[in-house]
């Protein structure tokens, strides 16, 4: 496990020149808050987290049992995102830039807590026969990654950082599955995903090129945020207390018991318990220590703050937040209660 975050590279500016891409937010949407509360939605992304032991176990029902729970797929943050502007998703685990992006373009959510900073379980891969052995050798090839996810920024953070100018690289939008699929084509010469999708590539005559871990040594760290929508923390802070206690019982079963934990994940995401246990090397800190100034307390905000210069950068957001509207947008209170109950 990595040092915590607190070191300068985390805290540090994201001044890309050079890097250029389409990543578009959406517009917020109304939904009736104050109405009585019958159904909590939870927005989930195929990802191997803590998540994955709460939904498998049931945390979320046993710690909301007045409302039916109801959980719905995504493929991307991108279309998480475009969910909790509407209104149809009350909670949901976002990547860092599609979190930025979402506050950039006014969707009304707040950070609750981090599943993840990202190390290992986002990765550019590449073939084995098409001579890529470093970011540099992207020159000419065709790459997929998902647009506006944090796969997205780290890759075009480390084309930059190398010099390489995205336009020489042939760089497609797609999903996940799609990437898999295009793989299996043959159709791309590498990709820049996250897991499952990422070892599924690597058993198909892959190898990792680079790691989001080492992107962010570089100076461009990502994480994954728990999310809920404002309006419904306005009126139902009580339940937003009490998803958080779902993911705390699911911290505390993955630190106390890691060989359970494992199996728990790989039955949810459909892997292998190896697989689950080698890729999930991420910094996972604990919500106790979320509370501190280099996450919940300040840390977070600062990194949305950065990304969104980025975004401004790449011409993708007309204001950039700045650090007390990013600061609004990070809710350490209902942690801090989550923890006391």
């Amino acid at each position: 496990m990595r040092s915590p975050i607190s070191r300068r590279d985390f805290l540090g500016g994201v001044a890309v020149a050079g890097a250029s891409a389409a990543l578009s937010g959406c517009s917020p949407g109304d939904t009736d808050d104050a109405a009585e509360l019958t159904t909590v939605t939870i927005g989930t992304q195929n990802l191997m987290n803590i998540e994955c032991i709460a939904l498998h176990e049931g945390y979320f029902d046993d710690a909301m049992p007045d409302v039916e729970v109801s959980v719905v797929s995504f493929s991307s943050g991108r279309d998480l995102n475009q969910a909790m502007a509407t209104g149809d998703v009350d909670f949901g685990i976002v990547g860092s830039l599609p979190t930025a992006i979402g506050l950039c373009n006014g969707i009304d959510y707040e950070v609750l807590y981090s599943t993840a900073i990202l190390t290992n379980t986002e990765a550019l891969v590449a073939r084995l026969d098409a001579g890529i052995s470093s970011i540099s050798d992207l020159l000419g090839k065709t790459v997929a990654t998902t647009f506006t996810s944090t796969c997205h920024y780290s890759l075009l953070c480390a084309l930059a950082a190398s010099g390489v100018d995205v336009d020489d690289v042939d760089l497609l939008d797609m999903q996940p599955e799609s990437i898999v699929a295009a793989w299996s084509r043959g159709d791309i010469d590498a990709a820049y995903t996250w897991d499952p999708s990422r070892t599924s590539l690597v058993e198909d005559g892959g190898r990792v090129i680079l790691t989001s871990g080492e992107v962010g040594d570089m100076g461009y760290p990502t994480a994954d945020f728990a999310l809920v929508r404002k309006g419904f923390a306005e009126y139902h802070p009580e339940h937003v207390v009490s998803y958080l206690e779902a993911l705390l019982k699911a911290e505390t079963l993955f630190n106390g018991d890691r060989p359970s934990a494992y199996e728990i994940i790989a039955d949810q995401s459909a892997m292998d318990v190896e697989e689950v246990e080698q890729t999930m090397t991420d910094d996972y800190v604990t919500g106790e220590s979320q509370l501190g100034t280099d996450y919940l307390g300040g840390g977070f905000a600062q990194l949305l703050v950065d990304m969104s210069e980025f975004l401004l950068k790449q011409g993708d957001v007309t204001e950039p937040l700045d650090l007390e509207s990013a600061s609004v947008g990070v809710a350490p209170e209902y942690l801090e209660e989550a923890l006391e109950s």
